[in-house]
């Protein structure tokens, strides 16, 4: 694919330690000093005393006792104060000297996760200022302060490892996973984090038809929810009536670290399970809400509740929405260490300023206020730009492999609410048309310089999974084909020359794109032209990435435009435009039917019908060849259905980072699976002084 993936052979120089490392030798505990001193200590052997008494011959006698004192020579051992196993940064000890917060052997786990900086031991101090696009933009908590649950991504992403839980034991049948949490462990605000946290999470949480309408798919195999258990107080296992094959690579997915979310202890005095009816109903009213479950929504929100505790590296101090910059501290509690004992993050505060538009971000890059970010900043046509500032701007450039498999995926809402226009999005040879009618080189040399190269919608060959026809089909640019097609489908035209649907009517079609992506703008921008020369007449509207997304969800929208896609790194977990496993999926009630189990949405055709049952089959094997073999069916039916337009590859991704920030990977991936750059261990960056 002329280097367009990078090879995986350790191009990080570490990755982070499992849960059941050792900490090295700089940190062990030392031995205590014993000193010995003598010292004069008077034992009272017997006790002098003067006794009168009466004899019977009523004379009174004065007896003496002798008096003895015995001096003795003791040896008092004692021992000189044993220093702490870690370390900690020096705000925190201040706090500790205060007495406002306990000693930091006190507030780590007794086998923390220890993990290996990139490229050296940190030293504490400073922030990591970054910007987001809106208050929608919750994505970037995840990719930077928000990655922590039972399973997570290694840096190099070769593999799942434990993280939250300390080790995981999976049963020889696939049915049964036992996590093992650690001792110790706390939440931000100090208090014990234990199984009944995950618990919680399941009963109260995720079994609740008020909070969770439709229970998580990742969380069920055979269609059936799995069930969770409390072994002990740090042990709790997570049961399946089937095998679940893939169940650990989705715990370390960005969206799946639900059991780890929740604080039991903060959490349960907002829900009627753990509260009288009538002291909730007091609270719900207080805070102008009409039920409780709108009100624990509330307080159960990451991003807009600063006092809701979390196991992440910082914890908010100025919470989304309430001003112009988020603000997140570190939390005093994480549990994580470096191998020389200190306890991480390194970075004192992380700045998170909430931008109206991308164009902003992209000057607070290039005037040098932003000290390390991909997202909203690494779009490939101001890259000239930001290379103009880099010397200005002391910053210097990263690269990351993008997961994403097309520049851009057009599709068309084929359960569209309108039977007219789903008539013409569902025909599968008006798509192939269409894309025929495309001028991808040329696209190609225009908004991405020649960088990218014509592709369909496919995994990535390192997945380990290549469908070859998918990725190649109908990509050559002919018109005349196109045209040729077109008259086999809507073959009537207008007086200008354009096509009329089924109804006598114009085919007028809005494609809508998320504003921050100028590329795809532009691309589409080409494509409207394309399209008109065959006799399509579209919109390009791009809008609120929220906007874009609420109309996605709703079935509201005609078609879009998006690098949101399936994702090619992780195409078992992440094959939502090659079947409706969410809503990426161009068919928005097929797509409810299946996440919610048929109660309402859409009955899909036969042929997405037999997608799914062949998905289920291979969640419930353990066995990869035939997990394997299960998804390329899936992907053969996609590849005959057609369902996407791709138009052409990503070119690489990149990123910018100050010159003096270190610990930040140079190279990496790009992906919502595995959301950079946190699986890369951001709790380790720091200021070289």
């Amino acid at each position: 694919m002329k280097g367009r993936e990078l090879t995986r052979r350790g191009f990080l120089r570490a990755s982070a330690m499992t849960a059941v490392g050792i900490l090295a030798a700089g940190c062990a505990q030392p031995t205590p000093q014993i000193i010995e001193k003598e010292v004069q200590v008077e034992k009272i052997v017997k006790e002098t005393v003067v006794v009168e008494k009466e004899v019977a011959v009523e004379k009174v006698v004065k007896e003496t006792v002798v008096v003895q004192k015995e001096v003795a020579i003791e040896k008092v051992v004692t021992a000189t104060p044993m220093p702490s196993k870690y370390r900690e940064a020096p705000m925190l000890a201040e706090l500790v000297k205060a007495g406002k917060l306990p000693p930091v052997d006190e507030r780590l786990p007794q086998e923390p996760m220890v993990l290996q900086p990139l490229e050296e031991i940190g030293t504490y101090g400073g922030s990591w200022r970054l910007g987001m696009l809106g208050t929608a933009d919750t994505a970037m908590f995840t990719r930077t302060i928000g990655y922590e649950g039972l399973m997570r991504f290694a840096p190099e992403m070769e593999n799942v490892i434990p993280n939250v839980a300390k080790a995981v034991d999976v049963s020889a049948d696939g049915r049964t996973f036992t996590f093992s949490l650690r001792k110790g462990m706390k939440w931000s605000d100090g208090a014990p984090f234990t199984a009944d946290d995950i618990l919680f999470w399941y009963e109260d949480i995720a079994l609740s038809k008020e909070l969770t309408p439709n229970f998580p798919k990742p969380y069920t195999s055979a269609g059936k929810p799995c069930k969770v258990a409390k072994v002990d107080e740090t042990t709790v296992s997570f049961s399946f009536d089937e095998p679940h094959g893939l169940f650990l690579m989705y715990l370390a997915t960005s969206d799946q670290a639900e059991a780890t979310l929740r604080p039991k202890h903060y959490l349960e005095q907002f829900h009627p399970a753990h509260v009288a009816a009538d002291e909730l109903d007091k609270k719900v009213k207080a805070a102008g809400f009409q039920n409780w479950w709108e009100l624990f929504g509330d307080r159960n929100d990451l991003w807009s509740n600063e006092e809701r505790p979390r196991l992440h590296p910082w914890a908010l101090r100025v919470p989304l929405g309430t001003a112009p910059t988020v603000i997140a501290d570190r939390n005093p509690y994480y549990w994580k260490v470096d191998t020389a004992g200190n306890q991480l993050p390194y970075l004192d505060t992380v700045l998170l300023r909430v931008h109206v538009d991308r164009q902003t971000i992209l000057m607070d890059a290039v005037s040098g206020e932003i000290d390390m970010q991909q997202r909203h900043v690494g779009v490939y046509s101001d890259y000239p730009l930001l290379s103009q500032n880099a010397q200005a701007g002391n910053y210097r450039f990263f690269w990351l492999t993008p997961d994403k498999m097309c520049s851009s995926t057009l599709k068309f809402n084929m359960t569209h609410p309108d039977p007219v226009k789903r008539e013409i999005y569902s025909t599968k040879d008006f798509r192939i048309a269409l894309s025929y009618a495309i001028n991808r080189q040329e696209i190609i040399e225009t908004v991405y310089r020649g960088s990218s190269e014509p592709r369909q919608v496919a995994p990535w060959p390192s997945s380990g999974i290549v469908h070859e026809r998918l990725a190649t089909q109908y990509l050559e640019y002919d018109p005349a084909k196109a045209n040729v097609m077109l008259d086999g489908v809507f073959p009537k035209k207008d007086a200008e020359g354009y096509r009329l649907g089924p109804d006598g009517k114009r085919i007028f079609i809005t494609v809508e794109i998320v504003d921050s992506y100028t590329d795809i703008i532009d691309s589409a921008e080409m494509i409207k032209k394309y399209w008109a020369d065959v006799g399509i007449e579209i919109a390009v509207k791009p809008e609120d990435r929220s906007l874009w997304t609420q109309r996605r969800d709703g079935n509201e929208w005609e078609a879009q435009s998006t690098q949101f896609s399936a994702s090619g790194f992780f195409p078992l977990t992440q094959s939502n435009l090659w079947w409706p496993q969410n809503w990426e999926f161009p068919g928005v009630e097929w797509t409810r039917w299946y996440l919610t189990g048929g109660k309402s949405g859409e009955l899909p055709p036969e042929s997405i019908q037999k997608q799914i049952e062949m998905y289920n089959e291979m969640l419930v094997t353990t066995d990869p060849a035939k997990q394997k073999a299960l998804f390329m069916q899936i992907l053969d039916i996609a590849a005959d259905e057609f369902f996407c337009i791709g138009v052409t590859t990503m070119p690489q991704d990149f990123g910018i980072a100050k010159n003096d920030l270190r610990n930040v990977a140079m190279e990496s991936f790009s992906a919502w699976p595995y959301p950079d750059p946190a699986p890369t261990n951001p709790c380790t960056f720091f200021w070289k002084k």
